[in-house]
């Protein structure tokens, strides 16, 4: 019987975890090879033994990607951040009763008597236009897997090719 890990494999191996890919996808190349299938905890367990650096790894394949310049939304919004309380100034600041039902309702202060911005509020929400910057981020695209690649792998092989186990080997 061969040994699961020849000098062969070891090269795939030190490959292949520079480039980026996942774990599963390397166990299943691997596996490929003449000699026993090789798990992912498999793969992982031999990078470590042999030094290599995993988050090493994965910063080459960071540095590849191509890097965006921010928007002006975004520099905005890092702007207001960092000058919270140069939006208000303290003696335009309102307290509860104060506010109509078009003031600002951002809060200024952790103790009582509690201050509110009172300026001018978006239609739909609470708050001005720079605290609404603030308060709340852009929504983010959706990360979760689509339904037709349920049974593969996030690397999209089939399940099987990721474990070595078939539907057929289930059964039996």
């Amino acid at each position: 019987m061969l040994p699961p890990w020849s000098d062969e494999r070891e090269a795939l191996l030190r490959k292949m975890v520079p480039q980026g890919h996942s774990y599963t996808v390397i166990a299943a190349e691997i596996s490929r090879l003449d000699g026993p299938p090789i798990s992912r905890n498999s793969a992982i367990s031999k990078a470590a033994r042999l030094g290599i650096n995993i988050q090493l790894a994965r910063s080459f394949q960071m540095a590849r990607k191509k890097v965006l310049a921010p928007s002006s939304e975004q520099m905005q919004r890092e702007a207001v951040r960092a000058a919270p309380d140069l939006i208000t100034p303290p003696q335009e600041r309102r307290t509860l009763d104060a506010l109509t039902e078009s003031s600002c309702r951002f809060p200024y202060g952790e103790v009582a008597p509690f201050l509110f911005c009172g300026k001018s509020r978006v239609p739909g929400k609470p708050y001005c236009p720079a605290h609404c910057l603030r308060a709340f981020d852009p929504p983010q695209p959706r990360r979760h897997a689509v339904a037709t690649d349920v049974g593969k792998t996030p690397d999209g092989l089939p399940a099987s090719a990721a474990t070595g186990v078939t539907v057929d080997a289930v059964a039996a």
